[in-house]
Formats: C-alpha cells, sequence, structure tokens
C-alpha cells in the first residue's frame, strides 16, 4: 500500500509539471496567433514607409527604431512558443493495458471520480504500442476525469480497446453522463473553451495535440442525458 501510494504521488508530481508546460504551450501556442498578427501588419506598413522616406529625413530614425522594436517582439513570442510547446513524445514499446489500469488506478482515488465506477473492455490481441507512456497517461487522466464531472449521481465509465485492420489502436473512453449538445462540439477542443465552472478549458486541447503528436487522432460522439464516447486512434507503431 505504501509502495502504491508513494507511486501515486510520484505520478501526480510529474503529471503537474507536465500540465502546466502544456498549458502554457496551448496558452503560448494562442498569444503567438494574436500577437504575431497585428505586429505583421505593423512590420509590413513600417517597412513601407522606411522605403518611402529619404535616411534623411527626420522621420527616417523613428521609422527605424519601431521595425527593430517590432522585430524584436515577434523574436520574444517566438522564442515563448518554442519554450513552452508540448515537447515532442519520448515513444518506445508500452504495455497499453497496464498503462489503463495504472491510471484508473490512480483516478479512483481521485475525490472527483468517487461516485463512478469505471470498467474495461480490452481487445487481448493487443500487446505492447509505441507510445509516450507519461503523455498517454494525461490524455487518459484528463478524459476519465471530464467523464466523470459529467456524471452527476452514481454511474459508469467503461474503456474499451480495438485493434483495427489498419494496424491502428482504437480507445474507446465512454461515460453515461449528461452529454454534449451538437452545437457545442465543434467547439469541446478549443483551447479556453469549457461548460464548467471551475475548468478554463485546456485539458481536451491539450489531449488533442499530445494525441496529433503521436500521429493519431481523437473524435466524440455524445447524446444529451445519454452519455458521450471520446475515441482515440493511434498507430500501433509495431511491424
Amino acid at each position: 500500500m505504501i509502495e502504491t501510494m508513494e507511486k501515486n504521488k510520484e505520478i501526480e508530481k510529474t503529471l503537474n509539471q507536465q500540465t502546466k508546460m502544456a498549458a502554457l504551450g496551448v496558452l503560448a501556442s494562442q498569444v503567438a496567433h494574436e500577437i504575431n498578427n497585428p505586429l505583421g501588419v505593423i512590420l509590413g506598413y513600417v517597412t513601407h514607409l522606411e522605403n518611402k522616406l529619404s535616411p534623411h529625413n527626420p522621420m527616417h530614425e523613428f521609422i527605424i527604431q519601431i521595425k527593430n522594436e517590432t522585430r524584436r517582439s515577434k523574436k520574444i513570442v517566438e522564442e515563448l512558443l518554442n519554450y513552452a510547446k508540448i515537447p515532442a513524445p519520448k515513444q518506445k514499446e508500452e504495455n497499453l493495458h497496464k498503462l489503463i489500469e495504472e491510471t484508473i488506478a490512480f483516478c479512483s482515488n481521485l475525490p472527483e471520480v468517487q461516485h463512478v465506477s469505471i470498467k474495461t473492455n480490452f481487445d487481448e490481441r493487443i500487446k505492447n504500442v509505441v507510445i509516450d507512456s507519461e503523455q498517454m497517461r494525461q490524455v487518459f487522466i484528463n478524459l476519465i476525469t471530464n467523464a466523470a464531472n459529467a456524471i452527476k449521481e452514481k454511474g459508469f465509465i467503461e474503456i474499451k480497446t480495438e485493434m483495427t485492420g489498419q494496424g491502428n489502436i482504437k480507445i474507446y473512453i465512454t461515460d453515461n453522463g449528461e452529454g454534449i449538445p451538437d452545437e457545442l462540439q465543434e467547439k469541446i477542443f478549443e483551447p479556453f473553451f469549457t461548460t464548467r465552472s471551475k475548468g478554463i478549458g485546456l485539458g481536451l486541447a491539450i489531449a488533442k495535440q499530445i494525441i496529433k503528436n503521436h500521429l493519431g487522432t481523437i473524435k466524440l460522439t455524445s447524446k444529451v442525458n445519454e452519455g458521450t464516447t471520446f475515441i482515440i486512434t493511434i498507430p500501433s507503431g509495431i511491424d
């Protein structure tokens, strides 16, 4: 029991750090997009003015200063983005089902998951897959806690795996919660979009980016008052 508690603490510490960096990466990406566009416009007009003015014109020096400071601002934004972006996955062969079971054991101790039961339905043809286990653990924790938050009273979460004919792995995470209205489903993966009063709307955006970095996809199907299923598709990476 003590060994399990220590392992859970280490997992939580690692995930907290990764989540902070991933959230910063999503934030930096949004900031870079919102700031770089007007900076690009400013730089374009300043360059145009520089070409129109004689170097002897008293305003020419101010134009040069504006141009240099605009370039410096763009460089700062790019450096922030490079520092904070979600790191490339460090992939190796991992036992997918063992990782999911460990994640379930970890999540079962979280207060927001206490009111749900979590069951599994594993495709036994799946052995090892090539993934970054810590990043995928982060995805699973996010989806499990999201599912639990969507269930107001007692309910269930099912995690199912499936080997496809194309050598891909599908992972289904299903809940019987309140569901997501059709008009919100396209927005659910957008940064800072949330339907929860206490959420900041970065968890699913981070999950989507992690799955994308694994050359996979994440989609959902949902019906109001019936539940939601998130479907992750990733290559197995095993020949």
